[in-house]
């Protein structure tokens, strides 16, 4: 039935396509037809949706993705589309680390000061790239978290609270004391902040410690 294609019917065009575009030559040419009702197509779409599914399961990786990366951005819109809690069920969506995941388990970055966050993958055992949606991939209506500059600020504080000495520690807050200023402005981050007792002062002691070294 996926074949036959109802005239100006938009999710009967797109489920067209990407069963044409994923299953080729088993997906008989398109049929344009009119006044059909869309309970007729109810098994079929049941059928062919949960068939692109298992499909895309498969892949696993971004890199295992067999049709152009726009393509897939759209398939995962119609999918969410059709059912917004697939994302729940199904690993579908590609972190950075380019694995696919549940939704649960994936944010969308939020103004995150980039020096930070790149001194913080360098100095943490961060795993940023598996917490965040892949930049390709732009959902419309997606109900996903937001990784904001406080969440990377609370992570780098539990690294800061720990008492041991570490050049990883000293190195990571000479980067975080270029941006006092600019951190503090927020009151959310100023709070975090606080909490590090001063980040001049674990510096300062942290470099004297090292000099023992």
């Amino acid at each position: 039935m996926t074949r036959y294609v109802e005239k100006n019917n938009e999710k009967r065009e797109n489920l067209y396509y990407f069963s044409k575009l994923l299953f080729k030559n088993k997906i008989k040419e398109k049929c344009v037809v009119e006044n059909f009702k869309d309970d007729i197509w109810k098994d079929s779409d049941e059928f062919i949706i949960n068939q692109i599914i298992s499909m895309v399961e498969k892949w696993e990786y971004f890199n295992s993705i067999t049709i152009d990366i726009e393509d897939y951005n759209k398939l995962l819109n119609f999918l969410h589309e059709n059912n917004n809690k697939l994302f729940d069920d199904k690993k579908l969506l590609p972190s950075i680390n380019r694995e696919f995941n549940f939704l649960k388990n994936l944010n969308m970055e939020y103004n995150i000061n980039e020096e930070i966050k790149i001194g913080a993958k360098k100095y943490i055992d961060l795993k940023y790239e598996d917490k965040i949606l892949h930049n390709k991939f732009k959902i419309n209506d997606l109900n996903i978290s937001k990784y904001c500059m406080d969440d990377l600020l609370e992570e780098i504080n539990k690294f800061l609270n720990d008492k041991d000495y570490s050049t990883n520690k000293m190195n990571l807050c000479k980067i975080l004391i270029n941006f006092i200023p600019d951190l503090e402005s927020n009151e959310t981050n100023n709070e975090i902040l606080k909490s590090h007792n001063d980040i001049w002062y674990i510096y300062s002691k942290l470099s004297d410690i090292s000099l023992i070294y």
